[in-house]
């Protein structure tokens, strides 16, 4: 649980630290559109370094579960548990990128 609020806290950190370095590069609506564009054109790449990440993921699954057993000291029923959740989480992570990062109902319903 430790653990736990210390990541929420360095996220909460980590989200001031980048309100403040966004407020200090966008002062005005055109820096905004100017910062809007340039981040736009890195779609594509974001996107096919997700899907590579993704498939790593499902790849060396059993060597990251090994190499998370080891660190973390969890007994071999946990670790065997891990490697058969393998599916569920490359599939939730299919899913998130399809329904939440790429909105692709949306993009179906407006045409």
């Amino acid at each position: 649980m430790k653990t736990f609020f210390k990541w929420c806290g360095y996220l909460i950190v980590f989200s001031i630290l980048m309100g403040l370095v966004l407020s200090f590069i966008v002062e005005t609506k055109d820096d905004l559109s100017k910062f809007s564009a340039s981040v736009s054109g890195w779609n594509n790449s974001l996107r096919f370094v997700r899907w590579v990440l993704i498939a790593s993921l499902a790849v060396f699954w059993s060597d990251s579960c090994q190499f998370m057993a080891k660190y973390k000291e969890i007994s071999s029923a946990q670790l065997e548990h891990a490697k058969t959740m393998k599916w569920r989480v490359i599939g939730a992570l299919i899913v998130f990128e399809i329904l939440i990062i790429e909105s692709l109902p949306t993009k179906l319903i407006e045409g």
